[in-house]
């Protein structure tokens, strides 16, 4: 969808944003540092598109159906 995305520091959704990169990290339980990141992308909209657009690319590029339909067959096919 090219929406930038803010997630917390926390469990694995982490592991899938690069910072700054294809979306912003902020400390979880962190309230303020939340509503900063949130104005500083709607004040600065090069960075959120630029954010949108690199994490649409990865989405494509590493959790497409066919990938995950593959590896599916592949662990089936392990047994």
């Amino acid at each position: 969808m090219e929406v930038p995305v803010i997630v917390t520091c926390s469990g694995g959704v982490k592991e899938l944003i690069e910072q700054g990169v294809d979306g912003l990290l902020v400390e979880p339980q962190v309230p303020q540092q939340l509503a900063d990141t949130i104005l500083k992308l709607l004040s600065d909209r090069q960075l959120a598109q630029q954010l949108g657009s690199a994490g649409r690319g990865k989405v494509i590029q590493q959790f497409h159906s066919k990938r995950s339909a593959e590896a599916l067959l592949d662990l089936i096919s392990s047994v």
